[in-house]
């Protein structure tokens, strides 16, 4: 029939072209692949994660960076903290490893995506900075809330492993233009209201959070298998001044049987 000589013909005809034009298209690949390779080994990685932090007024230091294989770069003892002088870092990781975001490839805007070991576990982000925001995308697993030092710093004692992925996006204006959605779940879990108190044991807890407009709105909190199974949902109206914020949560709890 007509069609399958037409196929074979097509077919024909772009193996001759491949075998006529071979030595012209391994060059271009040659080059797209160079090209690829200058643009990844030029990229101005640490510019670009201050590029993306600064607008959030959040300072880096570490040590000096590496290249990673096969592309990006390593940066060892990082530690985040308000751009304040004097602050305490409230983020540290032995080592952070950063690629350029492909939309910061192919535009030339300030994106990196993140892999840091922290608290034990494996932190990702993929950070992108627009003209009055920065938009995040995360995922944490296996972190160690107890070697988190920040929580220690405010008195806190809690323990547990910690996995969590979501989405935010902050804006220069403030908190009012911000917004999130974050789900997380913690295993092993417990806390100590004070020193010398015995510590209570909370076991698997998960929990679902949304931030608009400057509404923190808590869905789904659950715990179960500890001394106590809880569940609980509300709001928290944050102000800039974090005091001023207003809580409104409301929780059932249920002691354990044994």
């Amino acid at each position: 029939s007509l069609w399958p000589r037409m196929a074979d013909i097509h077919a024909s005809s772009r193996r001759e072209f491949i075998r006529a034009h071979q030595a012209g298209l391994t060059y271009a690949g040659i080059g797209v692949a160079l090209f690829l390779v200058f643009l990844v080994a030029t990229f101005p990685y640490s510019d670009a994660l201050t590029g993306v932090l600064s607008p959030m007024g959040i300072a880096v230091s570490s040590g000096a960076p590496s290249f990673s294989f096969p592309f990006g770069v390593s940066m060892d003892e990082v530690r985040l903290s308000e751009a304040v002088p004097g602050s305490r870092p409230f983020f540290e990781s032995q080592r952070l490893n950063i690629t350029p975001a492909l939309a910061a490839l192919i535009l030339g805007t300030p994106g990196v995506n993140l892999r840091a070991n922290a608290y034990g576990g494996m932190l990702r982000v993929t950070a992108r900075r627009g003209r009055t925001s920065t938009a995040l995308s995360f995922s944490a697993s296996d972190i160690h809330l107890e070697q988190y030092r920040a929580l220690a710093a405010l008195g806190a004692s809690i323990a547990g492993v910690l996995n969590a992925d979501g989405d935010a996006v902050v804006s220069q204006a403030g908190i009012a233009g911000d917004g999130a959605a974050l789900r997380l779940s913690a295993t092993g879990a417990s806390f100590r209201i004070a020193r010398g108190m015995p510590r209570l044991e909370l076991g698997s807890v998960s929990a679902t959070l949304s931030l608009e407009h400057g509404s923190l709105q808590i869905r789904d909190v659950e715990a179960h298998g500890g001394d106590v199974a809880f569940s609980g949902r509300g709001v928290i109206e944050v102000r800039p001044n974090l005091p001023d914020s207003t809580v409104a949560i409301r929780f059932t709890l249920t002691p354990s049987r044994s």
